[in-house]
């Protein structure tokens, strides 16, 4: 008999290896290299500590054979990362904990519930179809090499000016852009599981800011690329895009970082147009997918990743 229950800290070891399980299992059906390191302690915690209460886990004969997380930013929540052991597929496993995290988010006042999936895979797209998520536009993942040149744009970090003073804006500007939407809770978490830092454009008076995944998600060694978990400009500073892309490349350098991603939703065809014209390459493409509420289109910028 499988059971379900919230996720514990101390279920990390067991969640980073069923991840590899489950993620493995879909790459070899795809002829991709093989993962061969778990997620990290920090990056499980991390993802836990964000929302307690949408994280579960399914265990069978006290044994671990899936989890999931799901993220609010807001009023906007999003489940991910997923996934069930190679072994008990087909049992409604994965279901299950699906729908008791979109629950958890709905009675978390989350007006926006989506993820992302890879489009490639047509047994997730068809799975996540079933059970209401209706695809919207792709996410795509674009990368280019950090550079050492210095940018004039000012800017302050998170991490030397402090949560009292940064946070107010963090949250002004993500509503601005979006009612719903608040990015500060990401922030804090990044600061308070040093896996990255928030840069604020502008500052003192900033109009936008990126939230830069700097620690590795797998193993203990720094990761080759600098992640953008978010990029958002205010409406009235959406021309500047192509001033911040300059300094992530250099924020990117600094951290010792041979390249920086960063994701565009390619609703907002202007932005991804600006960050392929400063030499951005496409490296992967994700399929968002919305099961309550939508994602409206903005005026400001908001470039996010709908995955962990």
């Amino acid at each position: 008999m499988i059971n379900f229950r919230l996720m514990s800290p101390d279920d990390w070891q067991s969640v980073s290896q069923v991840d590899t399980q489950a993620f493995n299992s879909y790459y070899q059906k795809t002829g991709r290299d093989l993962l061969t390191q778990n997620r990290t302690r920090a990056c499980i915690l991390a993802g836990l500590a964000l929302n307690p209460p949408g994280c579960f886990v399914a265990e069978e004969d006290h044994a671990l054979v899936g989890y999931i997380f799901a993220r609010i930013w807001g009023k906007v929540g999003w489940v991910g990362v997923f996934g069930v052991d190679p072994n008990c597929h087909g049992q409604g496993v994965g279901q299950k904990l699906l729908m008791m995290s979109v629950h958890s988010l709905e009675q978390s006042g989350c007006t926006t519930i989506g993820l992302e999936t890879m489009p490639d895979s047509p047994y997730n797209v068809g799975f996540y179809t079933r059970l209401g998520f209706n695809p919207v536009y792709p996410t795509l993942y674009l990368s280019k090499p950090s550079s050492p040149i210095p940018s004039t744009l000012p800017f302050g970090l998170l991490s030397k000016l402090g949560e009292r003073e940064a946070n107010p804006w963090i949250t002004s500007i993500s509503r601005a852009v979006n009612p719903n939407l608040d990015y500060a809770l990401e922030a804090h978490n990044a600061q308070e599981y040093g896996w990255g830092d928030t840069l604020l454009f502008g500052w003192p008076q900033p109009w936008g800011f990126s939230i830069v995944r700097t620690a590795a998600t797998r193993g203990d060694e720094a990761p080759p690329v600098c992640e953008v978990s978010c990029t958002v400009l205010a409406p009235q500073a959406r021309s500047r895009l192509a001033e911040v892309l300059p300094l992530l490349q250099n924020y990117a350098f600094e951290k010792q970082a041979s390249q920086v991603s960063l994701p565009v939703y390619a609703a907002d065809s202007a932005a991804l147009q600006a960050v392929v014209a400063n030499g951005f390459r496409v490296n992967r493409v994700m399929l968002r997918m919305i099961c309550r509420g939508e994602y409206p289109r903005l005026e400001g910028i908001d470039m996010s990743r709908w995955i962990m």
